[in-house]
């Protein structure tokens, strides 16, 4: 295996690959692509691995520079990224997770109840007494599980404002100034919550209500929105104040709960980032009791990110095999040496399943993963292979 990175060749020779060697617009522009990296996997991160590699490749073999602007939560390792982006050490900035646009106070509840809805009807009456603490008039977010607990969750917190005896204690407006954005809405439910100052989003709403809940958010007039877990990365609100009721979703593939991936609840505690409006922001995680230091470790400290590229290298491997990229399993291994996960296999071994860091054992260990690759392609008649090259 021969070090890539841009220093020695790298995947096959310069006659031969992707229909950029001979484009006109490729050897004139230098792109700037940019990339949000998480220390955690998930679908894209692969994706962006490859492309970031074949890019550093592609401006090796043109020799033109290329600017890469990469994004990311904390890292403990952002040295490894950077090197393999091509980063000067001026040029890569890591700060500590307490370093924010508006400092955060996290405030982290545990609940010692194991049944998944017992334990959010146990939440019901500490998100509202938690959002009279900590934001009693400024917005709020509450993030919750699933598109139904959205509807029973603002039900619950407009029933204890009922209790409290300030029905609209939400709602920063007249019923006559909010009742034209409420004639646009289908959902009853929505429109009867929103009149008093609740409102919530969730995937199977139409375009139009999401529009109006977003709208009377951002305009001050309402001032809670209950929000499904999968919009955390779909929606542009912030707010003064995100709760997080639970961090347990069901998952219908595995008919079980499961955890929220930790980079989701990043993005969700992110949500509490109103730079020019809030001298501070405030999250509050509602959680089982046993998972409260897990939090606690992760939400404080930075993360190493680590390559998955391994667990699906077949579908890389056969796009590049189609544009004849890769004619040659030598060709395979010298593709991996452009990747970080080629960076951080002698970082760290172990998780990589490598017996030592020599030399030797790195290439023995990606010519196993080239032949195994490309067995199974074989075998799945995606490839052929011959004269066993």
């Amino acid at each position: 295996a021969r070090p890539g990175g841009g220093e020695v060749g790298g995947w096959g020779g310069p006659g031969r690959g992707r229909a950029w060697l001979s484009s006109g617009s490729c050897q004139r522009e230098a792109g700037c692509p940019r990339l949000s990296f998480s220390p955690f996997a998930s679908i894209s991160q692969p994706v962006l691995e490859v492309i970031c590699s074949r890019m550093r490749y592609i401006s090796s073999q043109i020799e033109r520079p290329i600017r890469i602007v990469a994004l990311s939560s904390s890292l403990s390792n952002a040295k490894d990224v950077a090197h393999w982006l091509g980063c000067s050490a001026t040029a890569t900035f890591n700060f500590h997770p307490n370093v924010r646009p508006v400092p955060l106070e996290l405030h982290i509840q545990g609940f010692n109840i194991s049944h998944t809805q017992t334990r959010l009807l146990s939440m019901a009456k500490p998100v509202y007494h938690a959002i009279m603490k900590h934001s009693p008039k400024k917005p709020v977010i509450v993030f919750v599980p699933s598109r139904k607990q959205t509807r029973l969750t603002a039900i619950d917190i407009l029933t204890t404002c009922a209790s409290d005896v300030q029905r609209h204690r939400f709602l920063h407006c007249t019923e006559k100034d909010v009742a034209p954005y409420v004639d646009k809405l289908n959902d009853n439910t929505l429109k009867e919550t929103v009149v008093n100052g609740v409102g919530y989003l969730h995937e199977g709403l139409t375009s139009m209500e999401r529009r109006v809940v977003e709208q009377l958010f951002s305009s001050g007039a309402i001032q809670v929105v209950v929000a499904s877990r999968n919009l955390c990365w779909g929606m542009n609100l912030a707010a003064h104040l995100v709760i997080i009721m639970d961090t347990q979703y069901y998952n219908g593939k595995i008919h079980a709960y499961v955890d929220y991936p930790i980079y989701d609840v990043l993005q969700m505690v992110g949500r509490a980032n109103r730079p020019l409006q809030d001298d501070e922001g405030r999250c509050v995680i509602m959680c089982q009791g046993s998972k409260k230091d897990f939090f606690k470790k992760f939400l404080y400290e930075p993360l190493p990110v680590e390559s998955h590229l391994d667990h699906c290298m077949h579908d890389h491997f056969n796009a590049e095999i189609v544009t004849k990229t890769i004619e040659n399993k030598q060709d395979a291994v010298d593709y991996l040496t452009w990747t970080f996960l080629y960076r951080r296999m002698t970082q760290n071994p172990n998780y990589y399943n490598l017996q030592g860091v020599s030399h030797r054992h790195l290439s023995d260990h990606l010519s196993e993963l080239v032949e195994q690759t490309l067995s199974d392609l074989e075998q799945s008649k995606c490839i052929s292979v011959e004269d066993e090259m």
